[in-house]
């Protein structure tokens, strides 16, 4: 007898070729039952051994002048992240002795930051208070370092953990930066023993989005290629197409703007590295596909996609794995790219946060009780209203707001009993080559909060519509977690044995 995952343990069975599990198994299979979710990647004493040894720093600065001014920056730009995000790259070697040559990698940087001088400048307090970009081409910090001692495949499974902060450079938050000297970009090149290598990124959030990293990344790449000259899109940098109507007329309450619903009971999810783990869980495409019918099954004509599906089964488990009472209100708080939906659309190249978010609601018993379907229509709510005329409201709702570096997304923001699912599927974050070619993984070197989820493409042999969901929660619900994540297995292996 197989068992669900919740009670699972290692057994080695030989089935029929005409076995349900295996319909289509042309000769007998040996099967592990550890395809069963893995234990979360905790740090364990091989990963606390990483040493990192800094061995240059540069500031890289542009090529040639760029304009100097203070950058205006919208209200989304003040209601994101007031912090860098981290993000980590690896490459494995190809053999050549220039393998990730850090003076072609700064010369190509130095060129890229002409078009995007932004990333070159600095954050300041302009006279009214406001938070803007300083373009005064400082730099960006470009660090060199090494970890002699450790191999990549030395880290498993690549989770982000807390020895990854040390794949990129040290960078201070903003509001703790009156004088406007750190930089907003940094990045750090670490050379492991095996020859491979990381890239690690510190981009500050008022920058731009993941849409904005990845336009610049993929110009980086192609200056080192020595492809094109330059970016086939020039970056759009006048942010004030995200400004308000004169006067800001809301017509939508916003609930993404509300204070987010908390515990009814017992103090809020604590948020320190101690209480939470952060875990990476693969699905196939076989797994993606069987998520899309469970959500399907008995829903509303026109099917669920892929990030619907996903994004209400990562909502489901996370109020069973924090055993939310049945009564208790939930959110699951999802990004949106205004590029595309806004009327007339942003310019091409819009190089900003034009990220807005939207909220779908319920009770946990609700989500928990009914089929998938009812969680993915929530989902599906809640982006169906993000078109122009909303979007727009929120704008408006935002500048009529006093308090609106209040607003910005926090721990408050994501823990129990809410959730977060930021999506990298379609950023082409990490599809670009500088000429050793792409990366081996690309991910989060942290998750700054708990109930923080990021879905990324994760690419294997024979497989290459696979997807990731990393995320982080408390401990206990973590292995709560790693018992029901994979439970719509054996609801596909169900479905299978009712149609013989």
């Amino acid at each position: 007898k197989i068992c669900p995952p919740r009670y699972y343990r290692p057994v080695k069975c030989r089935l029929a070729p005409n076995h349900p599990f295996f319909p289509e198994s042309p000769v007998p299979v040996e099967w592990t039952v550890t395809d069963a979710p893995a234990p979360p990647t905790l740090p364990s004493s091989h990963h606390s051994k990483m040493r990192i040894q800094v061995n240059h720093s540069t500031m890289v600065r542009p090529a040639h002048p760029t304009p100097r001014r203070l950058l205006w920056t919208s209200n989304l730009d003040h209601v994101v992240r007031r912090s860098h995000v981290l993000l980590v790259y690896f490459f494995r070697t190809d053999g050549y002795p220039n393998f990730f040559e850090a003076g072609l990698l700064k010369d190509a940087l130095s060129k890229s930051l002409v078009p995007f001088f932004p990333m070159a400048g600095r954050s300041r307090l302009d006279q009214t208070r406001r938070r803007v970009i300083h373009c005064d081409a400082q730099g960006v910090l470009f660090v060199e370092a090494e970890a002699g001692s450790t191999s990549l495949d030395d880290l498993g499974d690549l989770a982000p953990r807390p020895e990854f902060r040390r794949l990129v450079p040290e960078a201070r938050h903003a509001d703790d930066d009156p004088s406007g000297e750190h930089p907003l970009f940094l990045l750090q090149l670490t050379r492991f023993r095996c020859g491979g290598a990381s890239l690690g990124l510190a981009f500050h959030h008022i920058l731009g989005d993941g849409t904005s990293l990845s336009q610049f990344m993929h110009t980086w790449a192609d200056m080192a290629r020595g492809v094109g000259g330059g970016t086939a899109t020039p970056p759009f940098h006048d942010r004030t197409a995200l400004a308000a109507r004169d006067p800001p007329t809301p017509s939508f309450s916003h609930l993404e703007y509300a204070e987010p619903p908390s515990l009814a009971s017992g103090p809020a999810g604590a948020d320190s590295p101690s209480e939470s783990v952060t875990a990476i869980f693969r699905l196939s495409a076989a797994d993606l596909e069987v998520l899309k019918a469970q959500a399907n099954e008995g829903g509303p004509p026109g099917r669920y996609s892929t990030y619907e599906a996903v994004a209400a089964h990562v909502w489901r488990c996370a109020c069973e794995a924090r055993a939310l009472p049945s009564g208790q209100e939930t959110q699951m708080r999802m990004p949106v790219n205004g590029r595309p939906r806004l009327r007339p659309p942003l310019p091409p190249g819009y190089f900003g946060n034009a990220i807005f978010t939207t909220v779908a609601a319920g009770a946990a018993g609700e989500l928990r009780g009914n089929p998938l379907a009812v969680a993915a229509g929530r989902v599906r709510e809640a982006l169906a209203r993000m078109d122009d005329g909303y979007m727009r409201s929120a704008l408006d709702h935002l500048e009529k707001r006093p308090d609106l570096p209040s607003l910005a997304r926090g721990a408050r923001t994501f823990r129990s009993p809410n959730i977060g699912l930021t999506s990298g599927v379609n950023l082409q974050l990490s599809d670009f080559d500088f000429g050793w070619g792409k990366p081996a993984f690309m991910g989060p070197a942290e998750l700054p909060f708990e109930g923080f989820g990021f879905l990324l493409p994760s690419p294997a042999a024979g497989d290459e519509r696979s997807l990731s969901v990393v995320i982080r929660l408390q401990r206990e619900a973590m292995e709560r977690w790693k018992n029901v994540f994979y439970d719509f297995r054996w609801w596909r292996n169900s479905r299978q044995r009712s149609k013989l």
